[in-house]
């Protein structure tokens, strides 16, 4: 019971202040580019004590309410691709399960020890990658003076776009892209699978939507926010549980 008793946060006042500015800072980020939050959230949350594992799983649930008020909003000014969205978060609460096995099984058989090293390398490693090729190709379009960098196709997206495949292409109007489901499925599926074990599935979509499908950059930040809702929906009923495991040491 004292060990149970460990893994809750105690909810003195500065506690209370820390835990609401961070979440005020977390959405604020998922607002402005449509992921990144949990890129705040989770690393906080484990420095006052939180498990690895509770952190992530804990991030996910909250993400059902957070992207619907962002999805919401940036739907107002015609920036959410709904059709790509659905279609991208089909995979995704498939990989958001499978995530979630793999993250039961990595607390198993390492304990909470084991997972707060795996998500804390997972950060390093993955978002150092990725914020990595992201920064490259920002550079490189500056360097060549091109002042609307972020609207330029990548050569990859041009190569996606330029694939046919009979009985799967899908055409997504307000990204302006027309491309194979066998493209968005596999990238969405990644999109679930690093968001349930890392919580920052959305820097794996929304640079994929971006380099691999074409969509413009606004576009992709806020159709983000659409798979990050369905995968709140989807951690409610494959996350969630592992927290309870977790607190009662199960």
């Amino acid at each position: 019971m004292e060990q149970a008793a460990l893994q809750f946060i105690d909810l003195q006042h500065g506690n209370v202040l820390a835990l609401l500015a961070i979440g005020f800072i977390g959405g604020l980020v998922s607002g402005f580019i449509g992921s990144g939050g949990a890129f705040v959230l989770t690393p906080a949350m484990m420095s006052m004590g939180v498990p690895g594992v509770v952190a992530v799983a804990s991030n996910l649930c909250h993400k059902f309410p957070k992207a619907l008020v962002g999805a919401h909003k940036r739907h107002k000014f015609g920036q959410v691709d709904i059709k790509l969205g659905l279609v991208m978060a089909a995979s995704a609460s498939v990989g958001v399960w499978i995530g979630a096995g793999f993250m039961e099984q990595v607390r198993r058989a390492y304990g909470e020890a084991g997972s707060n090293l795996y998500v804390s390398m997972a950060f390093v490693i993955v978002l150092g990658i990725v914020g990595g090729l992201v920064l490259r190709d920002a550079l490189k379009q500056h360097r060549r003076g091109h002042a609307d960098a972020a609207e330029e196709t990548a050569r990859l997206a041009k190569w996606v776009q330029s694939v046919e495949i009979p009985g799967t292409m899908m055409e997504f109007k307000v990204a302006k892209v027309r491309v194979s489901a066998l493209f968005t499925l596999p990238l969405g599926f990644a999109t679930g699978l690093l968001a349930s074990t890392i919580a920052v599935g959305g820097f794996i979509g929304v640079p994929g939507m971006i380099y691999v499908l074409g969509a413009p950059s606004i576009i992709a930040s806020a159709t983000e926010l659409v798979l990050a809702f369905v995968m709140g929906l989807a951690a409610l009923l494959a996350v969630a549980p592992l927290v309870l495991m977790s607190l009662t040491g199960v």
